[in-house]
């Protein structure tokens, strides 16, 4: 009797494994088309996860602002990825567990060099930067300081801020009230909408940059 539950048991995970490389198999995949010094930073936000996923030609990482629900993110984060994340860093050391397969986690507290391009936390405010941009991650706080920023990406924001008159780009989510988007508009600076619906892709290299939105064919 044990060993009909022990081969039971076998089967069944078993069978999990194999629906899960059978839905994997028929996900689309985006090809970001890189070139050896280009960073992509792929903007993955939904009502259920805020989310970063940055890809080179070397690795792959995955920043997590905001999860509550890790299944449909795994379900976007297979259409960039042919294999597991290398790094999966968190903001907090108390996030609850995500249904992702990742090589090393670490909690974002400082500044960590990946080689060809940096992430570091100050207060409200993470920071990706190659050598030549620098994106912001922006979120209320204290720290209202962006004006060495090329390029913010604003979770929440809750007060007028002052703006580089060098900024390229803005992204926004959804819920950011249109008040706050003013000052972009009259300076004409490109904004891109966050959702599900589209994918927003910031290219960076070491002499020029490109935004690229595709759909979400879900």
């Amino acid at each position: 009797m044990k060993r009909v539950i022990f081969i039971l048991v076998i089967l069944f995970f078993y069978l999990i494994i194999i629906n899960k490389k059978i839905e994997t198999a028929f996900i689309e995949k985006i090809d970001l088309n890189l070139l050896d010094d280009e960073l992509a930073v792929v903007f993955l936000s939904s009502n259920n996860y805020k989310t970063i996923l940055l890809h080179d030609d070397d690795m792959n990482s995955l920043l997590v602002l905001d999860v509550n629900d890790s299944k449909m993110l795994v379900r976007n984060l297979n259409k960039f990825m042919d294999r597991k994340l290398d790094n999966l860093f968190i903001l907090d050391k108390h996030q609850k567990n995500l249904d992702i397969d990742y090589s090393v986690k670490d909690v974002l507290n400082d500044s960590i060099n990946m080689g060809k391009y940096q992430i570091s936390k100050i207060d409200n405010i993470i920071e990706i930067s190659n050598n030549k941009y620098n994106l912001c991650v922006y979120n209320t706080g204290l720290n209202n300081d962006i004006t060495k920023c090329d390029f913010i990406y604003f979770i929440n924001m809750d007060i007028q801020l002052n703006m580089n008159e060098s900024l390229r780009a803005v992204f926004y989510e959804k819920n950011i009230a249109n008040k706050f988007k003013e000052n972009t508009y009259i300076k004409w600076i490109d904004n891109y909408e966050l959702s599900n619906d589209t994918y927003n892709i910031l290219k960076l290299s070491n002499d020029s940059y490109d935004v690229i939105t595709l759909p979400n064919k879900n």
